[in-house]
């Protein structure tokens, strides 16, 4: 199991490191605590849901919005460190405390990726992500 949890957070910043290469924004790292709390709780989501290679294949291509497994694990582990209630809507003081540092910029795109809702928690989560990718001014990295 260790050897396994050590492979998947290689993988995990090896996806991180993909989408920031591509992408003309800053990066911004979370901050180490809040960082291993996500991956921790990733682990235990994607052991969770039984995750096979193919959703392990998106994740790798940057792709995790195509695929709702991808997306319920990602909310998952948000929930369990409590940055994402049960309906699917982040906690955005929780967020800007823990791991952006209360920064405005970011706090304003976080409130107006707020308002775009779904008919689940899912779809909800979802749409929040889609626009933080969109509208937030860095690309996060853990």
């Amino acid at each position: 199991m260790k050897v396994t949890n050590g492979l998947f957070l290689v993988f995990l910043v090896s996806v991180l490191a993909c989408g920031i290469a591509a992408s003309p924004k800053k990066i911004y790292r979370i901050p180490p605590q809040a960082s291993e709390k996500i991956v921790e709780e990733v682990l235990k989501c994607v052991q969770k849901m039984g995750l096979d290679s193919t959703v392990v294949n998106l994740l790798k291509e940057g792709k995790y919005t195509e695929d709702d497994r991808v997306i319920e694990t990602l909310m998952c582990s948000n929930q369990n460190v409590g940055n994402v209630n049960g309906d699917g809507k982040v906690n955005i003081d929780k967020v800007m405390n823990d791991i952006f540092s209360n920064k405005p910029e970011i706090r304003s795109a976080l409130v107006a990726c707020e308002k775009d809702g779904g008919k689940s928690p899912l779809e909800t989560f979802k749409n929040f992500i889609l626009c933080f990718k969109e509208k937030v001014p860095v690309k996060v990295m853990l």
